[in-house]
């Protein structure tokens, strides 16, 4: 197919720095399955032109290109709905929306945007009955994948025990501050760790490739699966949870580290990028995480930082019992979560059958 991908190019906040997950999950998976990809960097464009110019080149390009798909993937409202409704309305382009957090954002985001255009994805099973409760017939359940040309096993000596990649936001603070008292040592990346008292523990900088490294340098990888935003009904989206945010830096240190809700839980991209560099990975448990993994054998989840603390421990004991994990999900992940399968099953659920073939 020819599509034009309108996505993020850049990591948020690092625009021509850090590229984007879309850009190395979504854009080089399309590439790899052959498609004719266009990638339209809306943040790009957004940043040197501003919304209503980009807008009109995204349906000047529209025009031009005259793509089988426009495959957006919406953060906020940086697409004006009605160049959307044109598209889905006015062209032979379908549209397809791949939405990220409707665990959350269902209510106060996607039941609005839904409608506008011709498909839309949901990586909720949940969600997706509460659009089918809300009559519109246009949701696909999808899930998270990783691109298995960027995720890979690498050859490299074990560095560290535990690490975690992510940002520093609700009880994630209070969890790794656990570990580090019962004498668990986590190293951390992401943003909001280096500002904290215990910076100490961040690790600094980290591209993509120094990521995927990291998996394979990890005896055992964490992950977290709270959204960034509080379960606290009428918040905001992200200019609610950045007040919050201010909020909490203005509070005594040791309230960041007591113990608090997981907020929103929500499968995350890393819950599949981690097996799928062939690392082993303790993940937070989540609602639906079963259907994808074999709990024990293939990936091992927790529900409290007890359990969390205790199969870290274990796992860093029984160097055996870690690799059989590590492997399990790897393999899985190779042969059931790979972007190339999930764009496969998204086609094929849109009808769009050029996309549609056995990978």
């Amino acid at each position: 197919m020819r599509i034009l991908l309108a996505a993020m190019g850049y990591d948020v906040g690092r625009l021509g720095i850090s590229r984007s997950y879309e850009y190395y999950n979504f854009y080089e998976a399309l590439q790899h399955i052959g498609h004719d990809v266009t990638f339209f960097e809306f943040d790009t464009l957004l940043a040197h032109e501003g919304r209503a110019l980009m807008n009109e080149r995204l349906a000047d390009a529209v025009k031009s290109l005259r793509p089988d798909l426009l495959f957006a993937v919406l953060h906020t409202d940086e697409i004006d709905p009605g160049v959307v409704e044109w598209v889905s309305r006015h062209t032979g382009t379908v549209t397809l929306n791949w939405f990220c957090d409707d665990q959350w954002r269902f209510d106060t985001f996607s039941r609005f945007w839904a409608p506008r255009f011709t498909w839309v994805a949901t990586t909720s099973r949940r969600v997706w009955g509460r659009y089918r409760a809300a009559g519109i017939g246009n949701a696909i359940l999808t899930q998270w994948a990783c691109n298995q040309h960027r995720y890979s096993p690498l050859e490299c000596a074990m560095r560290f025990d535990v690490t975690f990649v992510g940002q520093a936001h609700g009880h994630r603070r209070y969890l790794i501050r656990e570990m580090h008292r019962r004498g668990l040592p986590v190293k951390v990346w992401g943003r909001g760790w280096r500002s904290l008292p215990w910076g100490r523990w961040y690790g600094g900088p980290l591209s993509h490739e120094g990521m995927v490294r990291l998996f394979n340098e990890t005896r055992v990888n964490l992950n977290f699966s709270n959204s960034s935003i509080e379960a606290i009904p009428g918040n905001r989206g992200s200019r609610w949870q950045s007040g919050l945010n201010r909020v909490e830096r203005a509070l005594p240190t040791e309230w960041a580290f007591l113990p608090r809700p997981a907020a929103v839980r929500q499968l995350k991209g890393r819950t599949f990028e981690i097996p799928g560099a062939g690392g082993f990975l303790l993940t937070e448990h989540v609602e639906e995480l079963e259907e994808y993994y074999s709990l024990g054998r293939e990936v091992v989840s927790f529900q409290s930082a007890e359990e969390l603390i205790d199969c870290a421990r274990f796992y860093l004991a029984h160097d055996a019992a870690r690799r059989t994990v590590a492997r399990a999900g790897y393999e899985r992940t190779l042969r059931d979560h790979t972007y190339e399968r999930r764009f496969a099953d998204l086609f094929r659920a849109t009808g769009l059958v050029a996309g549609a073939r056995s990978l």
